[in-house]
């Protein structure tokens, strides 16, 4: 699967590298594929930064073009910076043209990604939340006006947002969201606008294929919720901070984040659970 284009800085650094040393040896791409025993197209993905390579891959590449041990070194810090690229959030709207833009690319990947994995300690995830939940995120002080959007870009942002939900129903995903309890607690917004967002996740199983798991308030979290994360089948990671958003595309790195996954699920209700779960927040909150 691609990665979003503006997380490809160093792998296209390592593929132009990896790409100097064949071409450096005299062998096309043809010739050097079939040295290695791979598909073509293979080699071509390598040094497009399409494909990260593992390091096995660097090994071999090497070993067949004879490079030298600081060639091997020089590959191996590049692809330790491609599995784990940064960008802040205005470099990563002007690379993708601006925030709406940057709202495409997440879009195109959420739709070509099979299965969908997203924790949220503090918020409601952007594929749940209303329009109106989406604004008030959207329009906050740390949000993209922060770093230089315009209202008509958040509005322009907002609506692929809303456009992004439609993997909720495509029933050949597989798309888990889990939230603490204090997510329905915390008020991104006014009254009305968060009863809205809270019954709109307490129907969320009632009319999409997506699984909602919610962790209660007092269950025991079997992991430290450092942050919010997003797993996007077994390929990447995606970790947002205050000032921008990282990607982890190497196997240990996604491993991690994916039985970390499992381990929140097993502390979380789901369903009709929490759907009564989410009626409680409501229910106390008109008291």
């Amino acid at each position: 699967m691609a990665v979003p284009t503006t997380f490809r800085r160093h792998r296209r650094a390592l593929g132009r590298e990896l790409r100097g040393l064949r071409e450096g040896s005299g062998r096309t791409g043809n010739q050097f594929a079939r040295e290695l025993g791979w598909a073509q197209s293979k080699v071509s993905r390598l040094e497009t930064g399409a494909q990260i390579a593992t390091e096995q891959d660097l090994e071999v590449w090497c070993k067949v073009l004879g490079a030298t041990r600081g060639d091997y070194a020089r590959l191996l810090s590049l692809l330790g910076k491609a599995e784990a690229e940064y960008l802040g959030w205005k470099e990563s709207y002007r690379l993708a043209g601006d925030g709406e833009r940057k709202q495409e690319e997440i879009l195109r990947y959420e739709r070509l990604s099979r299965r969908i994995v997203e924790f949220q300690p503090s918020i409601v995830p952007g594929l749940l939340q209303t329009q109106a939940y989406a604004g008030e995120i959207l329009r906050s002080a740390t949000g993209p006006a922060m770093f230089g959007a315009t209202e008509g870009e958040i509005e322009r942002m907002i609506a692929v947002r809303m456009r992004r939900q439609e993997v909720l129903y495509d029933r050949t995903k597989d798309v888990r969201v889990i939230i603490l309890e204090s997510v329905l607690r915390t008020a991104m917004g006014p009254g009305p606008v968060m009863v809205e967002q809270l019954l709109r996740l307490r129907d969320l199983h009632r009319f999409t294929s997506a699984r909602l798991a919610i962790i209660p308030n007092g269950a025991r979290v079997p992991i430290i919720p450092l942050g919010g994360f997003t797993v996007y089948d077994d390929d990447l990671v995606v970790l947002e901070t205050l000032s921008g958003e990282q990607h982890l595309s190497g196997g240990a790195e996604v491993s991690a984040y994916s039985k970390a996954t499992a381990l929140l699920e097993s502390a979380a209700v789901e369903g009709d659970d929490a759907g009564a779960l989410i009626e409680r927040v409501i229910t106390e909150g008109e008291a």
